[in-house]
């Protein structure tokens, strides 16, 4: 997750917005990619159009019922399935 989150923080040199992502990315819970959540991706990716990246963490997220997913890709915002939780990039 870390090569998919963090490549904005770092292009922006913002290191709020890279210390709020890596606050999420530490947490201890990791999903493992089985088949309910490749399942779930690729309904995900037919239904949005999304990258395949965007479509797995979303559906890793809602498979481990988290309670939201932060990101701060304003095109993942309106997922109907979790709370998607935007971060304004640049944001310190």
């Amino acid at each position: 997750m870390y090569t998919e989150s963090l490549v904005k923080p770092l292009a922006l040199g913002a290191a709020g917005l890279r210390a709020a992502h890596e606050t999420y990315l530490d947490a201890p819970d990791v999903v493992a990619l089985k088949r309910p959540v490749c399942v779930r991706a690729t309904a995900i990716r037919a239904r949005r159009r999304c990258r395949a990246a965007d479509a797995i963490h979303l559906a890793a997220a809602t498979e481990a019922a988290c309670d939201a997913f932060v990101t701060s890709g304003r095109r993942l915002s309106g997922f109907a399935d979790i709370e998607v939780a935007l971060i304004a990039p640049g944001a310190e």
